[in-house]
C-alpha cells in the first residue's frame, strides 16, 4: 500500500477498532480539547471538531499521507453529553440517561496531506439504557470507567452492564463507526482492505 494512514487521535478504542480489521496507520495525538458549541446541530459540530483535529496534526503529515480523525458525543433531550470532569458530573449524566433512548453521534473526517481530498460524515446510533439504581450509578463510577468517556459510560467494557439495546452501529457508539469508515478509505483509494 503506497499510501499511508495517519489516525489523529488519543483514543486508545479508536486505535483498536482499526488494528482490529487488519488497517495500516500511524498514530499522531491531535491538540486540543473539544468544547461544545451550543449553536451548531450536534452532527455539524462533531464533524467540526474532527475536522479541527484533523487539522492539528495536518502539518506533521508526509506526501501521500491520509489523515482519519473523529469525534463522538452523546445526545439527550437536545443536551449534548461529554466526557464528565467529575464524579458528581458523571451521575448527573447516568442519571439522565437511565432507563432512556440517547443519540450517539460521532462525526469523522478523512482528508489527505495536501488538503486535496476532504471527505466528512456523522452517523447516529440509538442506545437504550436499562433503568440504573443508585448503587449501579455509585459502583460504575468507582471503577473510573466513566471519566474519559462521552455519555459517561463504555459500551465496550463495564459499562455493558446497562445497555438495554441498541439501534445502528456497534462500533459507531466506541468511538468510530468502522464499516462505513472502511468504505470511506477504499472508496477515496487510500486503503485496499485485503490488498496482499
Amino acid at each position: 500500500m503506497k499510501n499511508k494512514l495517519i489516525l489523529a487521535s488519543a483514543s486508545p478504542r479508536r486505535k483498536h477498532l482499526l488494528e482490529n480489521v487488519g488497517v495500516k496507520f500511524s498514530v499522531i495525538v491531535p491538540l486540543g480539547e473539544e468544547k461544545y458549541e451550543g449553536n451548531l446541530k450536534p452532527d455539524i459540530f462533531v464533524k467540526r471538531n474532527a475536522k479541527l483535529k484533523a487539522n492539528s496534526v495536518i502539518e506533521q503529515a508526509k506526501r501521500h499521507e491520509y489523515i482519519l480523525s473523529a469525534d463522538t458525543i452523546v445526545v439527550i433531550d437536545d443536551v449534548v453529553l461529554g466526557k464528565p470532569v467529575d464524579p458528581e458530573d458523571a451521575v448527573t449524566m447516568l442519571n439522565l440517561i437511565s432507563g432512556r433512548i440517547h443519540k450517539v453521534i460521532t462525526g469523522y473526517v478523512i482528508t489527505s496531506w495536501d488538503q486535496k481530498i476532504f471527505f466528512s460524515d456523522a452517523i447516529t446510533t440509538l442506545v437504550k439504557i436499562k433503568n440504573l439504581t443508585p448503587g449501579e450509578i455509585e459502583g460504575y463510577i468507582s471503577t473510573g470507567e466513566p471519566f474519559d468517556k462521552a455519555g459517561s459510560y463504555g459500551i465496550q467494557g463495564i459499562g455493558s452492564f446497562m445497555i438495554h439495546s441498541i439501534s445502528g452501529s456497534y462500533t459507531n457508539v466506541v468511538g468510530l463507526p468502522v464499516a462505513r469508515v472502511i468504505n470511506s478509505l477504499q472508496k477515496l483509494k487510500i486503503i485496499n482492505l485485503f490488498e496482499k
